[in-house]
């Protein structure tokens, strides 16, 4: 029975994920920087100490820095058409990844967050890596119309460690090409 269940999330994921874009670069050990936006961290289920959005990324040479509403904030003083403080973040280019859910609680601050006005920025500077989205179509699908086609992006309504596996195995380029989707989601969640 557990064999089936697990089948049957493989195949949610791969019918409502999608991917787009080339794959991220290959870097040096920990060249680049992977922006994780979280609601919280204390706890964050979808981020144990295991979880796929860490380790393939720092595997592929990016070092993680979070961002949740107790972290120091990635945002500059003023400007709107270039929020992010790009020397806050360091050096080298960035993979940024979205853990995003409507949430009443938050009463609206996920709104507050630049992230498109982010992307352009990043994009502009050269600096963008990829994009992995998780949680809320309405976010991917405006965050995608901002990107070149060449970035690597990609999108699962789920959070959960499977779906990041997912995600980040095709923008990394360690998926299987049949279960690689550029289509609109199908609106499963976790």
């Amino acid at each position: 029975e557990l064999a089936s269940d697990e089948a049957l999330g493989t195949t949610l994921l791969e019918l409502t994920g999608e991917h787009n874009g080339q794959h991220l670069p290959a870097l040096k050990r920990q060249a680049g920087i992977n922006l994780i936006r979280v609601d919280g961290v204390l706890p964050c289920p979808q981020l144990p100490a295991t979880a796929a959005a860490l380790r393939l990324p720092e595997q592929a040479g990016f070092r993680t820095l979070l961002q949740h509403p107790l972290a120091v904030p990635v945002w500059g003083e003023t400007d709107s058409a270039a929020p992010l403080d790009l020397e806050r973040l360091g050096e080298g280019p960035v993979l940024l990844q979205l853990f995003l859910r409507g949430n009443p609680f938050r009463a609206g601050r996920d709104l507050q967050e630049p992230w498109a006005a982010s992307l352009q920025q990043l994009q502009a500077a050269g600096r963008l890596a990829g994009l992995a989205v998780y949680g809320s179509p309405y976010a991917w699908e405006e965050l995608r119309r901002t990107l070149a086609p060449t970035i690597p992006a990609a999108y699962s309504p789920g959070q959960m460690p499977d779906a990041q596996q997912w995600v980040l195995e095709r923008m990394l380029g360690t998926g299987t090409a049949e279960s690689s989707k550029s289509g609109p989601g199908n609106g499963f969640t976790d």
